[in-house]
């Protein structure tokens, strides 16, 4: 909205309010002090067709005397700002809205909070493999589109909370909280801020997050975005809001884990941590192994029977790594893990060391059973550092069945594959030592 200039004169008159300026500079200067922006930039949320808006107050003025829009003005008083916060977030609540802060705090503790609604949609342009790419120009960021849509609307909701912070504490408030141009969409909508401080009060607890989610939407203060709580979300606020309870204490992983087993050592034999190697200039392996208490408990009251051992790949995103677990079984005969630790590979070189210390939490360790795959590494490793006199090496029936799987497929006759297979399962089905010696005597001489 260009302004309006006196062919007599040659003044600038402001077709918002009528003021009038001697040069355009001046003129300017008045725009942006009383009307927020030189430039007409407020879209009319009712319909796009409308001219442009220089300020809320003219958009508000727009909609009604073009709409019909009745905008009341809402003058409020708090005597602090934590009553203020308290009727800003059930506002929110009951009109399942958002008001968020475009700037800082202004000029004599002035704060102005707009609807989340209100603004332009990002510019999307194309997305290089999943990476986000900057344009130096306009400097927008190529992001991939959200899947459920941006929350900005295109245009100007005329909402809007004016907030003064007197040096007294008390809170005076003007707010317009008609809405315009949108349906009240909770998906746009982020957490309450009561509901985030019972989310992070109930993580600090140790609750878990699918108790937390189901505390959150069972409550009955609870607003309807707030019951849609996922538990992406609690694992998200936990990340950023509480890395420390999850052990996040530095952006590097090997230096958060470096400051986290070093807070771990402090408990002394009450510490989680039983074997550490970080990762050297001269050796970049890194491992770990943890033993809760719990678990010590465990091994020590029932790992004079069996003990399980077996890794999981892929278990982290970094390549090479091995979580391994070792088990045992308690009085029902379920499985209990009673160790994990971290390696780089599954050589006797990686696994002996970690043993070892193992070992000297439990010098002791003798039991009747060890079971694990068919790798000679992990029996070999286990060998070396503990004493297995009389202890009855078993392997896991899942990995002979691999083993026996990969000969099998060698054979080109498939009628032969199938009876092979018949006579395997026959063999491990054998119920004691006499019977299976006799099958496998009946079974080679077929062979």
């Amino acid at each position: 909205m260009d302004p309006y200039v006196n062919e007599l004169s040659g003044k600038y008159v402001c077709r918002i309010c009528g003021a009038v300026r001697r040069n355009k500079k001046s003129y300017n200067s008045h725009r942006q002090q009383k009307h927020g922006t030189v430039q007409n930039t407020l879209v009319c949320p009712v319909s796009g067709n409308c001219e442009k808006l220089a300020s809320p107050e003219a958009l508000r003025k727009h909609l009604k005397e073009s709409h019909g829009a009745k905008a009341a003005k809402v003058p409020q008083t708090f005597a602090s700002s934590g009553e203020f916060l308290h009727w800003k977030d059930n506002l929110q609540k009951e009109t399942n809205s958002l008001f968020v802060q475009w700037t800082g705090v202004k000029e004599e503790g002035r704060v102005v909070y707009h609807c989340c609604r209100a603004g332009e949609k990002r510019s999307h342009g194309k997305v290089l493999e999943g990476v986000a790419v900057e344009n130096s120009e306009t400097r927008k960021t190529n992001r991939r589109p959200r899947a459920k849509g941006t929350m900005k609307m295109n245009a100007y909701c005329p909402a809007v909370i004016h907030a003064k912070f007197t040096p007294q504490g008390v809170v005076e408030v003007s707010a317009y909280l008609q809405y315009y141009g949108h349906d009240d969409d909770i998906c746009y909508l982020s957490l309450s801020t009561t509901t985030r401080d019972k989310v992070k009060q109930k993580l600090k607890e140790g609750f878990a997050p699918d108790r937390i989610a189901d505390f959150i939407r069972r409550d009955n203060n609870s607003s309807v975005r707030d019951r849609q709580l996922k538990i992406k979300g609690i694992l998200y606020m936990l990340r950023h809001d509480l890395p420390e309870l999850i052990g996040l204490y530095n952006e590097s992983d090997h230096v958060s884990v470096d400051m986290a087993v070093t807070k771990f050592f402090e408990l002394g034999e009450n510490s989680p941590i039983f074997y550490y190697r970080p990762r050297t200039a001269e050796n970049d392996n890194f491992a770990i192994g943890i033993q809760t208490p719990t678990q010590r408990m465990l091994l020590y009251e029932y790992g004079g029977n069996v003990v399980c051992l077996d890794t999981t790949h892929k278990a982290c995103h970094y390549d090479g790594y091995l979580l391994g677990t070792v088990l045992v079984l308690d009085s029902t005969g379920a499985g209990q893990p009673v160790a994990w630790f971290l390696v780089k590979g599954g050589s006797e070189a990686e696994m002996s060391p970690v043993f070892a210390a193992l070992k000297e939490r439990h010098p002791n360790l003798r039991p009747k059973f060890y079971m694990s795959d068919c790798a000679d590494a992990f029996w070999n490793s286990w060998r070396a550092v503990f004493d297995v006199e009389g202890v009855t090496r078993l392997y896991c029936i899942w990995h002979v069945w691999r083993a026996w799987n990969a000969h099998i497929m060698k054979v080109v006759d498939d009628a032969r594959r199938s009876q092979l297979r018949e006579m395997l399962l026959k063999l491990t089905q054998a119920s004691t030592p006499h019977a299976f010696y006799s099958l496998y005597s009946t079974y080679a001489e077929v062979i």
